[in-house]
């Protein structure tokens, strides 16, 4: 019975511990990244480190996420950086389809899509029409997903 009750311990810490780690290591790649942030100049390498940012938030809280990528899209504005406002669109709307919106990501999206046509971006299209036919295939229209 003792060795049963050990056993199930170790299998229970083994399975605990690597989300932790992994947790521990989100959360140190954030702080390191605010800490960038606060001295950061605005310019695209702000826009990116905001972009980073709103990664990192995204399987942490996509709230969080969507607020830095509205600094993220509100930074690329203000500089006329158009993949920058095509990647903060892109990253606002996979964040709205995490928290379900799917109306409104279906909108950013396409707003990304856009702007990626515009410039011809053909690895970005390709993330656009892969996120754009997640929304149609999680509103159960299957022909326009696979179109």
């Amino acid at each position: 019975m003792r060795y049963s009750l050990l056993i199930v311990f170790f299998i229970a810490i083994a399975i605990i511990t690597p989300p932790l780690q992994s947790q521990n290591r989100e959360q140190a790649k954030l702080e390191l990244l605010n800490e960038k942030l606060k001295t950061a100049v605005e310019d695209t390498n702000k826009v990116t480190l905001l972009q980073l940012m709103s990664v990192q938030y995204n399987s942490l809280d996509p709230e969080l996420d969507i607020k830095y990528g509205n600094q993220f899209l509100t930074l690329a504005k203000k500089l006329g950086w158009q993949k920058g406002i095509a990647k903060s669109y892109n990253s606002i709307g996979g964040n709205l389809f995490a928290l379900g919106d799917f109306d409104e990501a279906l909108d950013y999206f396409q707003k990304s899509l856009k702007l990626n046509e515009e410039s011809k971006d053909s690895s970005e299209i390709a993330k656009n029409l892969t996120n754009i036919g997640n929304i149609y295939y999680n509103l159960s229209n299957f022909s326009i997903a696979l179109n």
